[in-house]
């Protein structure tokens, strides 16, 4: 919805009284930092964001340098070329987090890597997203990533691509089902049960707002899938690094530091 358009119907469902009003999307910041002191018995909640709101008012954000990280371990082993490339929608936001885990983990099993990075400007700017695919690729990058939806711009030119050999993993498990799924080796997505379910949980331990919920491997925030019908691409040596990562965040023993990453 157009903000204006949410706005309406956000204070229609405030002035009914319910509980928890969740407006996905951080282009509606304004329009709850505006409308909470109206409600103020009303929770409101709005991501992706990290940034910390009023007491009525709950934010969320993925950690997605997680699931980047991953598709990093799988780039950095899969490339012939040693390059591989990025297709980002802005430098902000999960965005900008995605894409900087990504860098940690295919520098993490290849430290000679270059790893080109991208952003077409917008979320669902898929002709500029399939520009900057051509442009690495053209570049020497044989595996290429993306998030948000004009990441399927980069996809569609990764599969046309019928004279190269081009890889590509997802930041959308629905990736693995469309039909460019072929050249998708690997792709994760949110979950926002983990969200939903803190939100139910403190609403009734009177907590109303005020703190950010985060999503992770450790709350069950991220789903994560291979494509098992690539054949012999995704070895037994990936999968071993890969699932050792995934483990050591689950567990919490594997921080990034995805802020020191620069482009």
């Amino acid at each position: 919805m157009k903000p204006v358009d949410a706005g309406s119907a956000a204070r229609q469902y405030a002035s009914k009284h319910f509980d928890i009003i969740i407006c996905h999307g951080a282009q509606y910041k304004n329009l709850v930092t505006e409308m909470a002191p109206d409600y103020p018995t009303t929770t409101f909640v709005f991501g992706t964001s990290a940034d910390i709101g009023a007491k009525n008012v709950f934010t969320y954000m993925p950690e997605s340098e997680q699931t980047g990280y991953l598709n990093g371990i799988i780039a950095g082993m899969v490339t012939k070329a040693n390059i591989v490339g990025c297709v980002g929608p802005v430098d902000g936001g999960d965005a900008a987090r995605y894409d900087r885990g990504f860098v940690l983990g295919a520098k993490s099993v290849n430290p000679n890597i270059q790893v080109k990075v991208a952003h077409t400007g917008s979320f669902g700017d898929f002709v500029k997203a399939a520009e900057l695919a051509k442009t690495q690729i053209n570049a020497g990058a044989d595996f290429l990533t993306g998030s948000s939806q004009q990441a399927m711009g980069a996809l569609k030119v990764v599969a046309d691509t019928k004279d190269k050999t081009i890889w590509w993993a997802g930041q959308d498990i629905s990736q693995l089902s469309v039909p460019e799924a072929p050249k998708v080796l690997a792709a994760s997505s949110y979950n926002y049960t983990a969200v939903v379910e803190v939100l139910i949980a403190k609403r009734e331990a009177g907590v109303r707002g005020g703190e950010n919920i985060p999503l992770n491997f450790a709350n069950k925030g991220f789903i994560f899938k291979y494509n098992d019908n690539v054949g012999k691409v995704l070895t037994p040596a990936i999968r071993k690094a890969v699932d050792k990562a995934r483990a050591e965040m689950t567990a919490g023993k594997l921080p990034l530091a995805w802020k020191e990453v620069k482009f």
